[in-house]
């Protein structure tokens, strides 16, 4: 454990930082021997010539060869690049924090979990490294010899793997990193798993973690049987979601489908929050926004994206379907596929009917069951109208229009046309593959509007 300045803020929580080694011994030794040399001059200056005051003379070079010594060898604080245990990834530059060093001597350094503040340097806790330099060469000798035996009986943090999670308690089993002291290479590891392992991360604890991470843990009382997992060794994770999403048609979410997601708490209240693509690893991070209160009976997490359909885990994209608290979510990690749906246009030869608006004036083309149903405007609106006299246009003019749908679930497609009473059969003849509703407008009396339905899917 120690004490650093932040240099700079490399984003993600990896940080630059300046170890500050401890100078107070140091600085205590050398203001003592400045102080003896100032006496011993004095006691000099009184002294009149001869082997005493020669002798003084080689004592007071003695102990200013012991001061250069100390000075020039004090080793400067060294610059490393460090990751926070947790994903406090707003430390500023010119910070004091805490540092822990695993295991629990110079070698590995992180910045202490900083959420809430808590990174910032605390004495009593986090203590300060000093050099051996600053040390007699007794207390050098006694600290030597005792720091494998603290490091194994009484241990501060290791490194682990997570082997198994219960999200329900709140534990895992882990496995212990192999760890040795610098002095003799000795083995400082009492176990190679620990079980039961309780949790303290951010504000939502095991529920950022997942099998295979690996971890920083903590010994309370410096005692392997009161094990925590307090951090990450690395690339710490936020307390959210990460999602593995695929369109419908088979394609991977990526930025280039312009994905939007949303969230709300058990209470259907939206939470503000943000996403980032973790391209490494092609899945997508959701944070919550700071501050929030953990919901512990979960949240409703949504997405959509380029010609998508909006679908919440697990894979609801009706209505109907969408928020049941079956489907409230703890932070963690999730698989999910978006609805796929689109519309284009392709050629096909159609034949017009005087007074005839086609294609459909307007057009309308949903899933099925994928918006609410109070009306023809709740669906999709696509083509543009075409409308044709009689007295202009021939009983067969052909019309090059089609549109083509295609959808990853069974999808439901409306279309509106004003024709004239008796061509009514002409147009159910023509059209004999599709289900003509009955007259929704009465326009007139030779005009009506009807409405075309057809249901299908891929």
């Amino acid at each position: 454990m120690g004490k650093a300045e932040v240099l700079s803020n490399i984003g993600a929580g990896q940080y630059t930082v300046r170890l500050l080694y401890s100078r107070t011994r140091l600085d205590a030794e050398i203001a003592k021997i400045d102080a003896t040399i100032a006496n011993l001059e004095l006691l000099i200056a009184s002294m009149e010539d001869g082997q005493d005051k020669e002798i003084r003379k080689l004592f007071v070079a003695s102990y200013e060869k012991r001061k250069s010594f100390l000075q020039d060898n004090m080793p400067a604080d060294p610059v490393h690049t460090v990751w926070c245990a947790d994903l406090s990834d707003q430390i500023e530059a010119g910070t004091v924090i805490g540092t822990i060093e695993v295991p629990g001597e110079v070698g590995t350094a992180l910045v202490r979990p900083g959420y809430e503040g808590a990174a910032e340097y605390d004495s009593d806790r986090d203590g300060q490294l000093f050099p051996a330099i600053a040390q007699t060469a007794t207390g050098a000798y006694v600290n030597w010899a005792l720091l494998p035996h603290w490091q194994k009986f009484m241990p501060t943090h290791r490194f682990g793997e997570i082997t198994s999670i219960d999200y329900v308690s709140g534990t895992a089993i882990v496995s212990v990193e192999p760890a040795s002291s610098s002095a003799r290479g000795i083995d400082i590891n009492t176990v190679s798993e620990l079980s039961y392992v309780t949790f303290q991360y951010m504000s939502c604890d095991a529920a950022a973690f997942e099998i295979g991470d690996h971890i920083l843990i903590e010994f309370e009382g410096q005692t392997w049987n009161a094990p925590k997992v307090i951090g990450f060794k690395d690339h710490p994770k936020m307390c959210g979601f990460i999602f593995d999403l695929t369109r419908g048609d088979g394609t991977k979410l990526t930025p280039d489908l312009n994905p939007v997601f949303s969230v709300k708490d058990s209470t259907e209240t939206s939470v503000t929050c943000s996403w980032h693509y973790d391209s490494e690893n092609q899945r997508w991070e959701i944070r919550l926004d700071e501050p929030f209160v953990l919901d512990q009976n979960g949240y409703f997490v949504s997405y959509n994206c380029d010609d998508g359909v909006a679908t919440q885990y697990p894979s609801r994209y009706k209505t109907a379907d969408k928020l049941q608290p079956t489907d409230l979510i703890p932070f963690g990690v999730y698989e999910d596929e978006i609805v796929y749906f689109k519309v284009e246009e392709t050629k096909f030869d159609i034949y017009a009917f005087p007074l005839v608006s086609w294609p459909p004036d307007p057009t309308w083309c949903t899933t099925a069951g994928g918006l609410p149903k109070r009306g023809l405007m709740d669906y999709l609106p696509f083509g543009r109208p075409y409308t044709f006299l009689s007295t202009l246009l021939p009983m067969s003019y052909p019309i090059s229009d089609q549109y083509k749908v295609y959808s990853s679930v069974p999808y439901r497609l409306r279309a509106m046309a004003v024709v004239p009473h008796f061509k009514l059969d002409e147009l159910r003849s023509l059209f004999g593959g599709y289900e003509w509703s009955r007259t929704r407008v009465d326009l007139g009396s030779s005009d009506c509007t009807v409405c075309l339905s057809y249901e299908s899917g891929i």
